[in-house]
């Protein structure tokens, strides 16, 4: 017992060993007193400055996005309207064709009497 009792009078009689500049360094960071430095009391104006730039910065960014999307739903709607005015255009120019009257006046019972003389042209 007198062994282990000499032991730890002789573990607590050890000096401490001086902190290093760098574990200080995070120490005034993590405890946060390095912001009562007086050089760094100067430079608040800055740091606001550059935070603000920070922020600006940051919505620009979502606000790009924001528009980046919109672009990408307005090109797929184009391409939509593109392809169903295609369609609507073939539809009309097959439902146009002089046969196609003919057949939907037939269907509708419309009499159709076709002329047998050529078409002239009229002149002033």
């Amino acid at each position: 017992m007198d062994i282990r009792n000499d032991r730890v009078i002789e573990d607590e009689q050890t000096p401490v060993r001086e902190p290093s500049r760098f574990e200080k360094f995070v120490g005034q960071i993590l405890s946060g007193s390095f912001l009562t430095k007086a050089e760094v009391r100067r430079q608040y104006p800055y740091i606001f400055f550059m935070v603000l730039l920070m922020f600006l910065y940051i919505a620009n960014v979502f606000h790009i996005q924001k528009l980046h999307r919109k672009s990408d739903r307005l090109t797929e709607q184009v391409k939509e309207l593109r392809s169903r005015s295609l369609t609507t255009a073939s539809m009309r120019m097959m439902s146009t064709r002089r046969s196609e009257i003919v057949k939907e006046l037939e269907r509708r019972g419309i009499p159709v009497r076709e002329s047998v003389d050529p078409p002239r042209i009229l002149e002033r």
